[in-house]
């Protein structure tokens, strides 16, 4: 089936929670949608435009639906795409000439290194250690968790990155979706007062307007061509969004890696949504020698290094069942490989945000969506 990319704008604070338990005293801060639930929710609307019902689950479960990435919308509609922050950026604030913390945040690069001679480690054989090239003076900081595809690609090109901060401002005026709190309390209805203990908060993502920015959040992902516009619900709560058709040009590789990258002899392939793998951290479809198949592509590949930070529990609400879906680990996105191509040459755009998870449902779902950038093995 052919796809299409669309655009969710959200007309609401929108809840997504992240699989912790929920329990008393426990609190679930606001988190971006699971790509799951991008999936379900373009099924879901998938299935009431062609009159299907429950009978249709495994039908509609065959569906690809990539997403959800975050965009920037201009106030005249244009639409730029924002990445999570390569695991192998590192944030580094210098500080002023008065000894104050710089506002300009650099992000240092890790990179795959030879072992010094005469060192070892319980790395798996064959992988590379990652570090830094040099020895840098500064603080680490934390720094915003999405960067423009312009930084993306100045980063692909070994162009130094840095960013302004001003709380979570970041250089180019934009502010990031804010965390909206609401609190909720259960009524008695025969005495129409608080049930005790029953007392709790959702935190949602705020994407509401902001005119004087020049403008705007919206999601934006891929799925099953010729859905209609209208409003959607999305996350938990049913909120409204109203989703609509976008220009296919956003997923399309940048024009500036399509050469470098059809080239290269080796990647650095960063997550833009977060994966599962049945070996935990790397890839399942690799061997022990660390060498595989690259999903749904002839090219055969080595894996030389990697960065991956905390796992991350996904799970979800399986409408079919009617009950929770059972929580998996996933890998966390922003998480960077470097693979060493074996046999076949890099398409980019076989590969460019297409899903590299272990299970064929689970690249249905858009689990592990890579963008690529070109890197020289070691040797």
């Amino acid at each position: 089936m052919s796809m299409q990319t669309y655009r969710l704008t959200p007309k609401a604070p929108l809840v997504f929670r992240t699989g912790k338990p929920f329990l008393a005293g426990t609190r679930d801060r606001a988190h971006y949608p699971w790509p799951s639930a991008w999936a379900g929710m373009l099924r879901t609307h998938y299935m009431d435009h062609h009159g299907m019902g429950p009978e249709s689950a495994e039908a509609l479960l065959q569906l690809p639906a990539h997403g959800a990435l975050l965009a920037a919308c201009s106030m005249d509609g244009r639409l730029s795409l924002w990445l999570p922050k390569p695991a192998d950026a590192i944030a580094l604030a210098g500080t002023e000439a008065n000894g104050a913390d710089a506002q300009e945040v650099s992000f240092l690069r890790l990179t795959p290194i030879s072992a010094p001679a005469g060192t070892g480690s319980d790395l798996p054989t064959g992988l590379l250690p990652v570090g830094l090239p040099g020895k840098e003076k500064g603080k680490p900081r934390s720094s915003p968790a999405f960067w423009p595809l312009a930084d993306y690609l100045d980063w692909a090109e070994g162009k130094p990155v840095a960013v302004a901060l001003s709380g979570r401002r970041l250089a180019n005026t934009l502010t990031l979706p804010e965390e909206e709190t609401r609190t909720h309390v259960s009524v008695d209805p025969q005495t129409e007062a608080a049930v005790e203990g029953r007392l709790f908060q959702t935190a949602a993502l705020d994407f509401a307007p902001r005119p004087k920015l020049g403008a705007g959040w919206v999601f934006v992902g891929r799925g099953p061509a010729g859905l209609p516009s209208g409003l959607v619900t999305f996350g938990g709560e049913r909120r409204l969004s109203v989703l609509e058709p976008a220009d296919d040009g956003i997923f399309a590789v940048p024009s500036a890696l399509q050469e470098p990258l059809s080239k290269a002899r080796g990647m650095a392939v960063t997550l833009a949504t977060p994966a599962v793998f049945s070996a935990g951290w790397r890839p399942g479809w690799l061997e022990q020698n660390l060498t595989g198949q690259w999903p749904d592509s002839p090219l055969r590949v080595r894996l030389r290094a990697a960065v991956v930070e905390r796992w991350q529990p996904v799970s979800g609400w399986d409408l079919r069942a009617r009950a929770p879906k059972p929580m998996r680990r996933a890998v966390a996105a922003g998480a960077t490989y470097w693979f060493e191509v074996l046999d076949g040459d890099i398409d980019p755009a076989r590969l460019w945000l297409q899903p590299i998870s272990d299970a064929a449902q689970d690249r249905r779902d858009g689990f592990g969506l890579a963008v690529l950038r070109p890197w020289t093995p070691l040797s």
